[in-house]
């Protein structure tokens, strides 16, 4: 078991079709500073846009800073 906050999670209800959106939901991180590194496509990308959803400031390294524009304006 997992714990959240004061949620438990269960990682057993997880699989491979489960989306990051549903992992994350109900996790409050506000107040949060999250880096991400290769955050401009992939797992970073989905992690970047996921982890700001729920409120935490996220700051991306990323190798091609044009590649991050879009992602960038996407998350703000």
């Amino acid at each position: 078991m997992v714990t959240a906050g004061s949620r438990v999670r269960d990682p057993a209800k997880f699989g491979a079709e489960t989306t990051a959106s549903e992992v994350a939901e109900g996790i409050d991180l506000s107040g949060k500073v999250v880096l991400i590194t290769g955050g401009s496509s992939g797992l970073g990308q989905e992690t970047a846009r996921v982890l700001a959803e729920r409120g935490a400031h996220v700051i991306l390294t990323v190798v091609l800073l044009a590649a991050s524009g879009l992602l960038i304006r996407t998350l703000v």
